[in-house]
Parts: C-alpha cells; sequence; structure tokens
C-alpha cells in the first residue's frame, strides 16, 4: 500500500474512533428545544427582534445570535426528527477531529497525527453538545488547521478566511475566540520574529508574498463578522453575554469551571501540563512561539469555564503530535489488510457508540415534562405558567402556542431581571410577590425526584389559590382560576 493512502486510512481510523468517542457521550440537551423553536419562528415568519418567547421579558429587544445554526438543526429534525440532528452533530464532531488531524499533518507523520487525536477525543468530547455550539466547535477547528498550515508555508485559505467569519458570526458567537487567533497568528507572523529570539522562542518564517493576504484576512475578519440580519448590533452579543454579564455567567453550568474530579477533565489538565512541559523543556530546539501562546489560550480559557474544554484539547492535540512523531510512532508500518481492519473496527466502534433516537428520547423522559405537556394539549390551561430555566424550551417546542415564563436563554433573562426573581423563587423567597408580579396563573413544577428546588414554591402554591391539575413522575402542573385567563390549548 502507498505511504500516502496508508496515512489517508490511519487519519480515518482516528476520525472515526475520536467521533465514536463523542458519540457515546451524546444527549439531548435541554437548549436544543428552544433552538429548534427559533428555527421553526424563523421558518414560518420571520427573523424576530424582540423575543416572542416569554410573557416575562414583555418584548425586549433581542435577536437570535445563532440562527444560521438553529436553522441546520431545525432542518435537520425536520427531515429525520432526533436521528437527523444526531447525524449532524456527529458530522461537526467528525469535521472537528478530521480538521485536528490535518494541523496535526503539518507538523508531524499521519501515526503521531492519528494517536494525538485519539488521545484527546476524550476530553474533547466532555462539551461537544447536541446544539449550534458545536459548529462553532467544527469552524473552530478548520481555523486551527488552516494556521498550522499557513505556519508551514501553505497560504491557501487566506482569501476566503472572512468569508469563514461572515458564516461563524451567524452559525454561533464563539467567533471571537477565532479571531483572537487569527490576530495572534498575523501579530505572530508579521511582527514578533525578533522578539521571540530573544526570549528563546521561535516563529516559523512566513513568506514575503504572504503577509499582504494575512494582513487582509486579519482586518476583513472582524467586518464581516458585522454581516448580520440585524446588522452590526448583532456583532456586539459575545461581548454583551461574555463581558457584561462577568460573574453571573457562574450560575450556569457550562460556565462553571470544569470538575476536576470527573476524570475526563482530570486527563485533560494532565494531558495540557505535559504537552506545555515537554514543548518548553526541549533543548533541542526553541519552543514555537504560537504554541505556547495557543496552550495557554485554551488552558486559561478551559479550565475557567468548562465550555472551552475542546478548544484546550484542539489546540494541544498538534502539539503533541509533534513529539510524537520523535518516537517509534513516526515510523509505524502496517499492512493494507491491517489499515483496512483498522478503519472498519473504528466504524463498528462509531455505530455501536452512537445512540439510537428512541434511546435518546427514553432518557429525556427522565428529565422533562413529556407527561403534563401531553396532558396540557387536551386540557384547559392558563396562559401565564411558571416553569423552571431548564424546562423553557421543552415547553416553546412542545406547546407552540404558549409563551414561557423562562428558558436557558441565560443573558436575555438576566439582563430584563428575570433570572434573579427566579433564583429567588428556587431558593422558596418571596414567592407570594413574585407570583403575584408576573400573574400567573399556573405551575408546571419538577418533582422533588427531578429538582429538589422547588419544594418551598409548591407548598407555598395552595395557599396562593392553585389547585394540582396534573402529577407524574416527572412533574406537578398546579392551576388556578383567574378572570379573564383563557387556555391557549383549549
Amino acid at each position: 500500500m502507498p505511504e500516502a493512502q496508508r496515512d489517508r486510512f490511519l487519519v480515518a481510523a482516528a476520525v472515526l474512533i475520536a467521533t465514536g468517542t463523542a458519540a457515546g457521550e451524546l444527549a439531548i440537551p435541554n437548549d436544543l428545544f428552544w433552538h429548534l423553536a427559533i428555527a421553526r419562528r424563523i421558518q414560518e415568519r420571520s427573523f424576530p427582534m424582540a423575543d416572542p418567547f416569554a410573557f416575562s421579558t414583555d418584548g425586549i429587544a433581542w435577536s437570535p445570535p445563532e440562527w444560521l445554526g438553529e436553522l441546520a438543526f431545525g432542518a435537520a429534525h425536520g427531515a429525520l426528527g432526533f436521528a437527523g440532528t444526531t447525524l449532524l452533530t456527529l458530522a461537526a464532531i467528525a469535521l472537528c477531529f478530521y480538521a485536528i488531524a490535518r494541523a496535526a499533518r503539518t507538523v508531524a507523520s499521519a501515526p503521531a497525527a492519528a494517536l494525538a487525536v485519539i488521545v484527546f477525543a476524550g476530553p474533547a468530547s466532555v462539551h461537544l453538545p447536541m446544539r449550534p455550539l458545536v459548529l462553532g466547535d467544527a469552524l473552530l477547528a478548520i481555523l486551527l488547521a488552516r494556521m498550522f498550515a499557513l505556519r508551514a508555508g501553505d497560504t491557501r485559505g487566506l482569501a476566503w478566511m472572512p468569508l469563514l467569519f461572515a458564516l461563524w458570526s451567524n452559525v454561533h458567537p464563539s467567533w471571537p475566540v477565532g479571531l483572537a487567533i487569527l490576530w495572534m497568528h498575523a501579530i505572530a507572523l508579521a511582527w514578533l520574529g525578533p522578539l521571540a529570539a530573544r526570549l528563546g522562542l521561535q516563529v516559523e518564517a512566513l513568506a514575503p508574498s504572504a503577509r499582504r493576504p494575512l494582513a487582509i484576512a486579519a482586518i476583513g475578519a472582524p467586518l464581516a463578522v458585522l454581516l448580520r440580519p440585524e446588522g452590526p448590533s448583532g456583532a456586539l452579543y459575545p461581548f454583551v453575554h461574555v463581558i457584561g454579564l462577568g460573574d453571573r455567567m457562574r450560575e450556569i453550568i457550562e460556565w462553571f469551571p470544569p470538575d476536576l474530579a470527573q476524570p475526563a477533565n482530570l486527563a485533560l489538565l494532565v494531558l495540557l501540563v505535559l504537552t506545555l512541559f515537554l514543548l518548553v523543556a526541549d533543548r533541542r530546539t526553541p519552543a514555537p512561539l504560537l504554541d505556547v501562546a495557543l496552550l495557554v489560550l485554551g488552558a486559561s480559557l478551559a479550565f475557567r469555564y468548562q465550555r472551552f474544554l475542546p478548544l484546550a484539547a484542539f489546540v494541544s492535540a498538534p502539539v503533541l503530535a509533534r513529539f510524537l512523531g520523535r518516537t517509534r510512532f513516526s515510523t509505524l508500518t502496517s499492512t493494507p489488510f491491517s489499515v483496512r481492519a483498522m478503519v472498519g473496527l473504528a466504524l463498528a466502534f462509531l455505530v455501536i457508540s452512537t445512540p439510537s433516537s428512541r434511546e435518546l428520547v427514553t432518557s429525556l423522559r427522565e428529565s422533562s415534562p413529556e407527561g403534563a405537556v401531553r396532558w396540557a394539549h387536551g386540557h384547559r390551561v392558563p396562559g401565564r405558567a411558571f416553569n423552571t430555566f431548564e424546562d423553557g424550551g421543552y415547553l416553546l417546542f412542545y406547546l407552540p402556542r404558549r409563551q414561557v415564563f423562562i428558558d436557558s436563554r441565560f443573558d436575555l433573562y438576566a439582563r430584563a431581571g428575570v433570572f434573579d426573581d427566579y433564583l429567588a423563587l428556587r431558593r422558596g423567597e418571596h414567592i407570594a410577590e413574585i407570583v403575584d408580579r408576573y400573574q400567573f396563573d399556573a405551575a408546571f413544577v419538577p418533582t422533588a425526584a427531578r429538582d429538589e428546588n422547588f419544594a418551598a414554591l409548591e407548598a407555598a402554591l395552595p395557599g396562593l389559590g392553585f389547585t394540582l391539575a396534573h402529577s407524574d413522575e416527572a412533574t406537578h402542573l398546579w392551576t388556578r382560576e383567574t378572570r379573564g385567563i383563557t387556555s391557549l390549548h383549549p
């Protein structure tokens, strides 16, 4: 078998194994439902400029920052249901690992690149969820692959870099991380070579003919993100979300620091430390400045906010591959049969690891108000109902004619002050006052088995005139008679 063909098979096997590892982590997140509801709203009506989904926000100015990613997931769900969203997620994850393998191939042999991708597959898979965020991760991986290629002297792709960011800014608001990486490369490759040498680091040489295209890409990318349906104001969303809300984001689990008691998170920390140590301790060649910068960026973001765990894995894999390439993995040989067998086994692993739609929906039933929603379709339920942060998206999608009190669009409700009231109800504080202010006439309350934080709220409801209309293992649905309120579900 020709070496080039063997290398392609090895990379393919690594990508399939890494994707299969991520497939084993897949579940239907509560966020997916409001993304699907937004996609349906855009398809059926128009791009919203004010929040159409919650009565508590009173039509506050808002537009969907991930609208193009939501349309992609909406189309996948419309075609194949949750099998469609699963396939779209797996395709994005496979693209992530393929792009990182390509980045690693610029600095190492195919066997070393394949092994590095497999090593980082587990830690990266912890936060590659079934929602538009995974599409942003795929675009990030593509950007990294192009930057590693640029460092190796391949200037192809610089011309369409602004187009990548125009797409990215409409798919997911993670584009500022990509912009930071692009500028990092532009500054280092164009200007920091002499400074890096004095610091004992190195910067890859950039051909003079590449400087102008790189400068155009670095200038054009931030202009391209302004190409959104609502204009330049949409480009400010990531900064409002991340900078404007500050430490309040720590109320949301994906903005928590990673739990190092989890094996995958601990493994990533160990791998990051090991990779950085190998990089700076290597006495044979100066440490590449950009490798050090990427590792520091990935580690600092990942161990402050767990949603950036894939970023840390993506930037580390090519650096580790460089060192693996100096071992026996760089000269690995194999027969045509064994290489093809590896691909076949890797594909089988992916198929076995991927949960079926039935398995996904079954696991969802334990964490969703499915029974209460079915009951609401056939009974009169007042329109202004309390619901939890986690259940809001599910209600939006399966009860499309209703508005919700809150869903997991945290930044919107934090800006409107609704999230503070929600936290008060969760703590059992000011219940009567808040119920009166929002004029709740129904309440979808999770049972203690599903969420024990609403026991005080539920205990107070009978005294506020509510009666239990429906009960199942997941949700208690309370209603009360009110003047002038008619059901949105006759």
